[in-house]
């Protein structure tokens, strides 16, 4: 069967077999006829099409003839066929049944058309075909439940993944990515793996060949004799790089799962390890991508560090010179954020430089979890991530939502796993990423088929829906989610609301033929959903820094929102100030002026009636507070998390709490490690810490909280998928109570708007998440969905 479904992905791709070797003979014999070798080479792309079925999905299609075209072809088959996919002599046939190794939904696959195809249209084929990537359960052995030094028993779909790991390490390519739902012990099945392998030998084999590459510069030479002698001596150590909300946990799951048969080292904080051998004495090492970014810096350093190259009467004294590796994981000929370290500079010649014994070890296997944190290629912690893939036998991504927004984002995965071709960036514009942006149907399939077979290659995934003889893979207990709406109880909280939303409003229309900012609009949509949950939010502190200050982290307390909105908050200028309230873009930037005449005039009416919004109860406050009540009065013994995006509300929600007798404790990015996890210490074994304050950006993901059973999220975002995220550290395995969700807003807000967008939207993010088909567009906000949330008209 594995050799079946080796021949359907080279159908799939549109390769050509290897020839026999009485054709090679024929090729070699000048004498021989060229008409008589019948072999076909890989030709260009054909306009006629070649009807045939997709392997993975028994809805038929007619894609192009070639799938990669020439020169590129035969590079991509002989890659393929190194990572253990040969492709099978004879002309290829058109599989009559889909492979068992994979489902796909019901209409997922669409014949081609010609003519112009929609954005919209484009990345809805784009998910339809993640959707099918949903691994069909086949026939578990149960004896391999019992791993050999564990303490529990794994599930069946979980002895599934663990074989299919296994296979992969002993094979060429040595990783992958594990893209089960999220709840269904990713984190367990990795441990097993450690425990069935944890030595070199057992991998059968070193890592991928870099010594093939031939060095470049005298620098690199003696770069890949330091990485030799380490890869030489042997490894079996796993380092884990993870959020900083999680390294804990992964420590007290290795640890627990274990009975402590795993040595495990935290490297992070001021007392980490200052030298590679602390890492030898240990199975595990777990470290977060903030610390491996700061070591990259170092590592960087001390490569600018060495001596120049010597002359050529020097180089011969010193010792007759080797092939050696490119020290940079980098294959991308085009961007140089990829390859290319920092120029030397004589502060960095002459401080001391840091250590960085993460970049001294020779790793059994480097495993990234919460993997699309790395989804920027040109993001420091991935370029720490790239640099680390080269000092391991084995990679791994471990990843609920691997690609989110755009195929682009996968490609920093593929590029840490060195899956060859397509972890050079511009082969993977050129073949994938490109072909998807395109306004051709043709193209749009042929990106689709390429992006479908590389996925499938090197993924597994799992979602919780899925069966095994007849039962779902994970029993949870009913999750329901109910969206509580009200008006504002104050009329002065409405007035505010109303005057702020009018300025924006008035703003947006102006600019109906303009282009409109991104990152203003964003700054206004902020602020109308900060005033939903307290006006003080907006009055009370300023986010754009004033004409003589730049932005930073610094001068201001960022709200926890999302990570595009961080990165433009930080990045305002003096060249675009905005008011402070409103955000609506300030006419002169010239004088002290920090607020728009509307606002400023409506400051002017606060300040002269003595509102100042200190103390006040806002609608969403007093919504809170009496759903707390109600859960008093159903049960004393369910505790609950309350999320908000915006930590300034979390500030404003914890004197009501204390007034009112709770006992609480709050988790949030401003927090040290050990507060954090003294937190979740308390909330989990305490059983009189009843609430956890979390906000969105620190613990939306990662944190395993089945302690509690009633979730408040107190402010809306556009994409679902972040907040399913959030509701899963409750609703997750262990869980064995009801869960209880609600989702607080103000009627007549922008929040309903934001819930009106948040179907048109719920359909891509189940596509990518569990396994259906969708109807509507790409999971961005676009010029579309900015007007909705503003004015109310698609």
């Amino acid at each position: 069967m594995e050799s079946m479904r080796q021949r359907l992905l080279a159908q799939q791709l549109g390769l050509q077999s290897p020839q026999s070797n009485r054709q090679k003979e024929a090729e070699n014999n000048p004498s021989t006829p060229k008409q008589e070798q019948n072999v076909p080479s890989i030709q260009p792309w054909r306009s006629e099409p070649r009807v045939k079925m997709m392997p993975f999905s028994s809805t038929p299609v007619t894609p192009e003839r070639k799938a990669w075209g020439t020169p590129a072809g035969s590079h991509t088959s002989a890659a393929l066929a190194r990572r253990g996919f040969p492709m099978s002599p004879g002309t290829p046939r058109t599989p009559t049944t889909p492979s068992k190794y994979y489902t796909s939904a019901a209409g997922s696959s669409t014949p081609l058309q010609s003519g112009h195809v929609s954005a919209a249209d484009r990345d809805k084929q784009i998910q339809s075909m993640l959707s099918g990537m949903v691994t069909v359960m086949e026939k578990v052995d149960l004896n391999r439940s019992r791993v050999p030094g564990m303490e529990c028993m794994l599930l069946p779909h979980q002895v599934q993944g663990v074989d299919w790991m296994r296979r992969r390490e002993h094979g060429a390519a040595k990783g992958g990515i594990l893209a089960d739902d999220m709840g269904l012990g990713k984190t367990v099945q990795m441990i097993a793996l450690m425990m069935y392998h944890r030595n070199l030998k057992d991998l059968q084999g070193d890592a991928d060949d870099a010594s093939s590459n031939v060095a470049q510069t005298y620098r690199d030479e003696l770069l890949e004799e330091h990485r030799q002698k380490v890869w030489d001596s042997g490894t079996s150590t796993s380092l884990i790089v993870a959020p900083l909300a999680v390294i804990e946990q992964w420590k007290q799951e290795c640890l627990d799962k274990t009975g402590h048969r795993l040595k495990v080292l935290v490297h992070h904080g001021a007392q980490r390890a200052k030298c590679a051998d602390e890492f030898k004495k240990v199975d595990v090492v777990i470290t977060t991508y903030a610390t491996a970014a700061m070591e990259h810096d170092s590592y960087l350093e001390a490569i600018q560090a060495l001596p120049p190259k010597p002359t050529a009467r020097r180089r011969k004294a010193r010792a007759p010179s080797q092939e050696a590796v490119e020290p940079d994981s980098a294959s991308s000929s085009e961007d140089q954020a990829l390859s290319a370290p920092p120029k030397p500079t004589k502060e960095k010649a002459t401080r001391k430089i840091r250590p960085y014994p993460l970049y001294e070890m020779k790793w059994l296997r480097v495993v990234l979890d919460e993997a699309q944190n790395i989804k920027n290629y040109r993001a420091k912690s991935s370029l720490a991530c790239f640099q680390l893939s080269f000092h391991a036998a084995s990679r791994w991504c471990i990843s609920g939502t691997p690609l989110q927004n755009n195929a682009l984002e996968i490609f920093s995965l593929i590029h840490f796993l060195r899956i060859p071709p397509f972890d050079d960036l511009k082969h993977f514009q050129d073949k994938i990423s490109e072909p998807l942006k395109s306004t051709k149907q043709s193209r749009i399939d042929v990106g689709l088929q390429r992006l479908s077979v590389v996925l499938q290659t090197i993924m597994l995934r799992r979602t919780k829906d899925a069966e095994y003889q007849g039962k779902r893979l994970l029993e949870l207990p009913p999750r329901s989610v109910e969206i509580l709406s009200r008006d504002f109880v104050s009329s002065q909280e409405r007035d505010f609301y109303r005057e702020l939303e009018q300025r924006v409003q008035a703003h947006f229309k102006g600019k109906k033929e303009a282009p409109v900012s991104y990152m203003g609009v964003l700054l206004m949509l902020l602020r109308l959903r900060q005033a939903c949950n307290h006006p003080i939010l907006v009055t009370g502190r300023t986010i754009v820094p004033s004409q003589n200050e730049p932005a930073s982290a610094s001068t201001t307390r960022e709200p926890d929102d999302d990570e595009e909105l961080a990165a433009l908050l930080s990045g305002l200028s003096v060249k675009a100030r905005h008011c402070e309230r409103c955000q609506v873009p300030l006419e002169s930037v010239h004088n002290d002026t920090l607020f728009c005449t509307g606002c400023a005039a409506q400051r002017e009416r606060e300040i002269q009636s003595g509102l100042t919004w200190e103390g006040a109860y806002s609608s969403k406050l007093r919504m809170i507070t009496d759903l707390l009540k109600k859960f008093d009065k159903d049960t004393r013994d369910d505790k609950t998390i309350i999320f908000s995006q915006f930590t300034s509300f979390l500030d404003l929600l914890e004197p009501i709490l204390d007034s009112q007798g709770y006992t609480f404790v709050r988790y949030d990015g401003s927090m040290r490690q050990a507060a954090r996890q003294d937190a979740l210490k308390h909330i989990r074994s305490d059983p009189g810490t009843k609430i956890i304050l979390i906000s969105f950006k620190a613990g939306s993901t990662g944190l395993n909280l089945t302690c509690c059973n009633r979730v408040i999220l107190c402010d809306l975002w556009w994409n679902p998928q972040i907040e399913e995220q959030a509701f899963d550290r409750a609703h997750r395995l262990g869980q064995v109570k009801h869960v209880y969700i609600y989702k607080l807003s103000i009627a007549g807000t922008v929040e309903q708007r934001i819930l009106a967008l948040q179907e048109k939207k719920r359909e891509l993010a189940r596509a990518a998440l569990e396994g259906k088909a969708i109807t509507k567009n790409a999971n961005t906000l676009d010029q579309q969905d900015l007007r909705f949330l503003f004015q109310g008209d698609l």
